[in-house]
């Protein structure tokens, strides 16, 4: 990467939202210069998927970028913080300098994201399912079945996935967006993988001393579903440093105020390449 060239960018929304949500984001980083993409976790629609399925999806993607020779810089969004923690071990710019290899993650930046330890889930980190969050155990029976033979099974039938309530997603998550994006970004909302909220994630990248001023949190002070509270809780008990930003905004900055986002992420490009 030379002075004047931007590191590719790869971003990823969280659970239940597809890559097509980030779309005002992604085309004001790209008219800022950067080369980005947004990638839909496997999770996302697929109840079969766990958080490993998540964890290669992404590191392939990575992996696509720096075996180019590609600086990358990965932005996570809320429980793309666990994959993403996996995906980059191992795929630092600095470590990969060292064994004489082109391109690298840059640098990784949380936004309104998990920060997790070793062996820790989504919903063990939340101890319970929040006020908008609900089973969906019709997803696990035949959609072809009339509805008077499957009704008495309801309740003893196993949620595989996990879904927003209907009426929550204007006030969990785009309160501070326009009545026509709410109406666009929550019609596209998909049911999640409850496997993938529920398994651990076994490795953590973002601690490698590799990614010493290479990490960011971007904090979204009005965010309803993950609580500033909770964020600051995940950078403060981690450790080690980060250069933190803050948006006042609710958990989704990528459709409220996608200039705001970029710009921040434009001052979190330039800490990460004057730190390598």
């Amino acid at each position: 990467m030379t002075a004047n060239t931007q590191p590719s960018i790869i971003v990823i929304p969280g659970a239940w939202h597809l890559a097509s949500c980030l779309d005002p984001f992604i085309e004001t980083l790209q008219a800022a210069g950067f080369p980005a993409e947004g990638v839909t976790l496997r999770s996302v629609g697929d109840a079969d998927a766990d958080i490993s399925d998540d964890e290669a999806l992404l590191r392939s993607r990575i992996e696509s970028r720096i075996h180019a020779g590609e600086d990358v810089i990965v932005i996570a969004h809320s429980y793309a913080g666990l994959p993403m923690s996996a995906a980059i071990d191992g795929l630092s710019k600095r470590n990969r300098a060292s064994r004489g290899e082109k391109g690298g993650v840059l640098g990784v930046v949380y936004l309104a994201a998990f920060v997790p330890f070793d062996g820790e889930s989504v919903f063990g980190l939340l101890g319970n399912p929040l006020w908008w969050m609900e089973d969906d155990v019709s997803f696990a029976l035949l959609v072809f079945t009339p509805l008077h033979l499957y009704s008495p099974l309801l309740a003893k039938t196993e949620a595989r996935v996990i879904k927003v309530k209907a009426n929550a997603p204007p006030e969990a998550f785009f309160h501070d967006c326009s009545p026509k994006q709410i109406a666009v970004v929550s019609g596209a909302l998909k049911p999640h993988s409850k496997k993938s909220l529920t398994s651990p994630i076994t490795t953590i990248g973002w601690r490698d001393s590799a990614y010493d001023g290479c990490r960011a949190y971007i904090r979204c002070s009005q965010d309803k579903a993950l609580l500033i509270e909770v964020q600051d809780m995940f950078v403060e008990r981690s450790g080690v440093q980060w250069v933190v930003k803050t948006l006042d905004s609710s958990h989704s900055p990528f459709i409220s105020m996608p200039r705001e986002l970029t710009v921040a992420v434009q001052e979190i490009a330039r800490d990460f390449r004057a730190a390598v």
